[in-house]
């Protein structure tokens, strides 16, 4: 057997190894407690012993596509395994092609975004952009667009992530999770830009989507943005009931995070309809669960409803966390209120509250870009129709 059919034959072998590793994985809970490890780390070390002996099997340049495909997959429920899946890669990244580089800078961008990291610069995503729309595998281009979006929405810049996001819907077939995600993220976008009604037309699309796929965590977020909406344009009723669906969704999946970020939302429902026991009572369970993701909306709603039924000392708790975050909402909501409660009691910090306060929001009104988002919007579906009619007059 020459040197290129043993390649072959070893590289069948880690094929085989790789899908073990995937079956191994979708039965994350049984080794949950091996040698005392958590689930992550366990399949990282894993990954690692696997692809060492793969780099083992063949001294020509390995092919890295199969391994960050089964990355990709992972990335969509367990982003930390993912993440260190990459870094036992990293290593092996400067001997390899320039498709499997290109294709390992985008699932790091993706797991990234998956765990939560906020990405502060889109020059990464430039090159990845280019290198697909010219040279590289156009299957992964959407896919490049998507992440795009999500950079550039990191950076507040809603214009741009727009146009992105409209690319990456243009060329992916509806049954697509990247599809409903995209509608999603647009939602989203004209939802923080004041669009409301569009932000309801975009949301219903990714809901449509994702109850086709069964994906209940898809769902109950496309309801949470059509609830967002609806509360904007006074529809308090309408918003609760969208929140309680999700609710019932988000808890059969057991994302505790994501459920308490609900429950804080179905408080503030409560209050501002009237019903006060029921908000304080909601507003606790959603404290209990809070975390670095959910931190901003359960501490600003809490914080609100604390102050206006008298409990000012837990109201400016929470509102000192809720400035503490790195975040430039939380930062304007609690340096308003902040700066407004200490005016009678100690000048120095309301003032430097305040202060504060007035720099965020500017940072916002610059963010804040609904004229643009609009034009692009309608430019977008008006090339969308010229598209259909050059269509239809040339059947």
């Amino acid at each position: 057997m020459g040197m290129a059919d043993a390649c072959a034959c070893d590289r069948l072998a880690e094929d085989k190894l790789l899908l073990n590793l995937q079956k191994l994985y979708s039965r994350k809970p049984i080794f949950a407690n091996f040698a005392s490890m958590k689930p992550t780390k366990f399949f990282a070390c894993l990954f690692a012993a696997w692809f060492t002996l793969c780099l083992c099997c063949c001294d020509d340049r390995p092919s890295y596509k199969a391994r960050l495909s089964a990355i990709d997959s992972i990335a969509d429920t367990d982003a930390p395994l993912a993440l260190a899946m990459l870094d036992s890669l990293k290593p092996h990244m400067a001997g390899a092609t320039e498709a499997d580089r290109n294709f390992y800078s985008l699932m790091r961008v993706k797991a990234e975004d998956k765990a939560f990291v906020t990405h502060k610069t889109d020059t990464l995503m430039l090159r990845l952009v280019d290198y697909y729309e010219t040279d590289g595998d156009k299957a992964l281009l959407p896919t490049a667009y998507y992440y795009s979006g999500r950079v550039y929405s990191d950076m507040n810049d809603g214009k741009r992530a727009l146009q992105y996001f409209q690319k990456a819907v243009e060329m992916i077939d509806s049954s697509s999770t990247l599809y409903s995600a995209a509608y999603s993220q647009i939602g989203y976008l004209f939802l923080y830009q004041g669009i409301y009604d569009k932000g309801v037309v975009a949301f219903l699309r990714a809901y449509k989507q994702y109850k086709h796929a069964g994906n209940k965590l898809g769902v109950a977020g496309a309801l949470c943005g059509m609830a967002y909406c609806r509360q904007r344009q006074g529809s308090e009723l309408q918003a609760l009931r969208y929140f309680k669906q999700a609710m019932t969704l988000v808890r059969g999946t057991g994302n505790k995070s994501y459920e308490a970020d609900i429950i804080g939302q179905i408080a503030n429902c409560y209050y501002n309809i009237g019903n006060y026991q029921a908000a304080l009572k909601c507003a606790r369970r959603a404290l209990n669960g809070v975390d670095s993701i959910n931190a901003r909306g359960i501490y600003a709603i809490a914080a609100d409803i604390y102050d206006k039924i008298g409990k000012k000392d837990t109201a400016v708790l929470l509102n000192e966390k809720l400035f503490a975050l790195d975040d430039v909402y939380a930062k304007q909501t609690a340096g308003k209120w902040l700066g407004h409660y200490y005016l009678d009691k100690d000048v120095v910090k309301a003032t430097a509250y305040i202060d504060e306060y007035n720099k965020y929001s500017d940072s916002i009104h610059s963010i804040i870009q609904t004229e643009k988002i609009a034009q692009i919007d309608a430019m977008y579906n008006y090339s969308l129709r010229e598209t259909e009619n050059i269509r239809l007059k040339s059947e």
